[in-house]
C-alpha cells in the first residue's frame, strides 16, 4: 500500500504539488493532462525532487527514513542515467541491485531491437520502453509508471499491457496516464485524477465511461474537483456535460467549450 498524507511541493514560492489525502490501496491509475502534475508526483514518491511537507509510506514504511532497499522502482529516466555505462551493462547492474530474472528481462528488451549502444542516445520510446520493463521486473514492493505508452508502437503497447497485468498479480502499481481509452485496458483497477497538482478519487476506472464531466457542484456526484479556478463534478451521465466515453484524451476537457 502506497499512502500520502499532506504533502506539499513547492517551486520558485509556488505550490506546483498539493495531495491532502491519497491512499493507493490497489493497482492503480492516476488520469491528468500533460502538465498537471502526474511526473512531479511520481518524481517527488521516488525521491528525485523534494517535498515542502508531508509524509509517503510503503507498507507503513517512511521511504524517507527506510533503510530497507527495493520499496519502489520507476521507470522515470532520471533512474536510468548511468554515465559511461553501455546498455548491457545497465541491465545487468540494475538487475543486480533489484533482484530481476536478467535472461526475461533481455529478452523483453530484445523487441526494440535497438542501434543505439547507450540509454541517453536512445530514441524517446526506446527509453520508455527500456525503463518500463526493468522498473516492471524489479523485485520492489512497488512500481511506478510515468506514462509507460506513451511513443510506443500499437504491438508494444499490446505486449506492455500483458506485462503490467502479469506484474500487477505480484506486486502494486501505480501508472500515470493522459489517454482515456487506455483505460479500457485496466477495467478494475482504483482510478484518481490530478488537475492543477492536486489528486482527487478514487473511483474504479470501469465506471468513468458511464459519467460525465458537468460545471459546478452536483448534489449527486462521485467527485468534484477545480479545474482551471473553476469547480467541477464527476457524475452518472445525464447529457449535461462532457462525457468521458466521448473523450480520448483527457486534455480534450482543455478545448471544450462547456468546461470553457
Amino acid at each position: 500500500m502506497l499512502s500520502i498524507r499532506d504533502l506539499k511541493v513547492v517551486f520558485n514560492d509556488r505550490v506546483v504539488l498539493s495531495v491532502p489525502k491519497a491512499i493507493f490501496n490497489n493497482n492503480s491509475i492516476i488520469l491528468g493532462p500533460n502538465g498537471s502534475g502526474k511526473t512531479t508526483l511520481l518524481k517527488t514518491i521516488v525521491g528525485f525532487y523534494k517535498q515542502s511537507q508531508g509524509s509517503i509510506e510503503v507498507d507503513g514504511v517512511d521511504i524517507n527514513r527506510a533503510s530497507a532497499p527495493r520499496l519502489l522502482s520507476t521507470n522515470i529516466e532520471t533512474a536510468y542515467v548511468l554515465p559511461g555505462a553501455r546498455l548491457d551493462d545497465l541491465v545487468k547492474i540494475y538487475c543486480s541491485a533489484f533482484n530481476c530474472n536478467l535472461q526475461e528481462v533481455q529478452q523483453l528488451l530484445s523487441y526494440i531491437k535497438p542501434k543505439a549502444k547507450e540509454f541517453w542516445k536512445l530514441s524517446t520510446g526506446e527509453k520508455k520502453w527500456f525503463a518500463t520493463i526493468l522498473a516492471l521486473y524489479a523485485n520492489t514492493k512497488v512500481t511506478l509508471l510515468d506514462e509507460p505508452f506513451e511513443d510506443l508502437d500499437p504491438g508494444l503497447v499490446k505486449k506492455l499491457v500483458e506485462e503490467i497485468h502479469k506484474f500487477s498479480k505480484q506486486k502494486q502499481i501505480v501508472l500515470t496516464l493522459h489517454s482515456v481509452y487506455l483505460l479500457k485496458e485496466f477495467n478494475d483497477w482504483d482510478l484518481f485524477f490530478i488537475f492543477d497538482g492536486i489528486v482527487y478519487g478514487s473511483i474504479k476506472s470501469q465506471e468513468v465511461f458511464s459519467m460525465e464531466i458537468v460545471p459546478g457542484s452536483d448534489p449527486e456526484a462521485v467527485l468534484t474537483f477545480k479545474f482551471h479556478g473553476e469547480e467541477y463534478s464527476l457524475a452518472k451521465s445525464k447529457g449535461k456535460g462532457i462525457a468521458i466515453r466521448e473523450i480520448s484524451d483527457i486534455a480534450q476537457l482543455y478545448a471544450r467549450s462547456k468546461l470553457g
